[in-house]
């Protein structure tokens, strides 16, 4: 069976101020049971809103969109809402697991909503897919204690937990270092081999390698070409590097250094030193106004005469008495 997409449209916008953005215009696609598929497309190409419509978390403008045979109406999202708890499977660009939940009670978040599913049957469910994970016995383990290649696997253990038929990969290696995106396209590549049908949306042409086929789209009508030229539809072009002045090198230093004498198995010469030219001495200017300073005769004070002491009233009376 598989999906199918026709004549997809979606824009944004409300039209009033400007026109809509057109950002899917008569998308078609077709995904067989079993396959793995990449979407290939640059940043803001509309992958994301694209996989938002195959998992109903979005309404087209206009278009049809068949699940295993049946055609599903956008306006019944309920509809869409029972899909999605159990044919579709999620990994977004992040892991996004609860950091004070274990990794047991992480990956069995989808199973909340099962309340006819008993406790035992969710435990070995989780077993099974830990074991898948090659995290077998971590269960009781928080996500902080591990690595981002074992976070991104986690979350897909969360989105396969519920047993779904389709998982759809929203940019899954964003977060992983290079040295860890081929392992973890492996680990999908099992899960295709394990009989999930997986759709993967990348800019990257590295991710796309490991997928069945290629589908690149442009946010304009969709055309689908070989693997082969996964190249022409891949990763953004690199900015432009700044242009660097040119590093002039010191060729006289270089041949007069030492070290270079050392290596050439000869004697350091000295350098010769030149000696330094000693100024001449700039002619002095005489200043007509300084040549002779003129001499101040400085004449001596005169001593001013001693000042006769008044009598005061008192000593008048003493003397008179006398």
């Amino acid at each position: 069976m598989g999906l199918r997409l026709v004549n997809i449209n979606k824009s944004f916008g409300l039209g009033i101020t400007k026109p809509r953005k057109k950002i899917l215009s008569n998308v078609n696609l077709e995904i067989k049971d079993g396959e793995m598929v990449a979407i290939v497309g640059k940043r803001g190409s509309g992958k994301t809103t694209l996989m938002n419509i195959m998992t109903g978390l979005n309404r087209p403008d206009s278009g049809q969109y068949v699940i295993d045979g049946k055609p599903v109406g956008f306006g019944r999202t309920f509809i869409l809402a029972n899909h999605r708890a159990k044919k579709f499977g999620i990994i977004t660009k992040k892991p996004l697991l609860v950091p004070d939940l274990t990794i047991f009670e992480n990956i069995t978040m989808p199973l909340n909503h099962r309340l006819f599913m008993s406790r035992k049957r969710k435990l070995k469910r989780a077993r099974e897919v830990l074991r898948g994970l090659g995290l077998k016995g971590k269960g009781r383990f928080y996500p902080t204690e591990f690595s981002d290649l074992d976070m991104q696997k986690i979350a897909a253990g969360r989105a396969m937990i519920a047993e779904p038929k389709y998982i759809f990969a929203d940019e899954p290696t964003a977060i992983l270092a290079s040295a860890d995106v081929d392992r973890y396209m492996d680990f999908l590549e099992v899960l295709n081999r394990a009989g999930y049908t997986i759709v993967v949306f990348t800019h990257s042409k590295r991710v796309a390698a490991h997928c069945h086929r290629m589908v690149p789209i442009t946010g304009e009508e969709r055309v689908e070409e070989p693997k082969s030229d996964v190249d022409d539809f891949a990763d953004e072009a690199p900015a432009t590097p700044m242009e660097e002045e040119p590093v002039v090198e010191e060729e006289e230093a270089v041949q007069d250094s030492p070290e270079l004498h050392e290596i050439l198995g000869e004697e350091a010469e000295a350098p010769e030193v030149e000696p330094m030219e000693e100024p001449e001495d700039e002619p002095v200017i005489p200043d007509e106004d300084l040549m002779e300073e003129p001499v101040i005769e400085v004449k001596p004070k005169r001593k001013a005469p001693a000042r006769r002491k008044k009598k005061t009233a008192d000593e008048g009376d003493t003397d008179e008495t006398e």
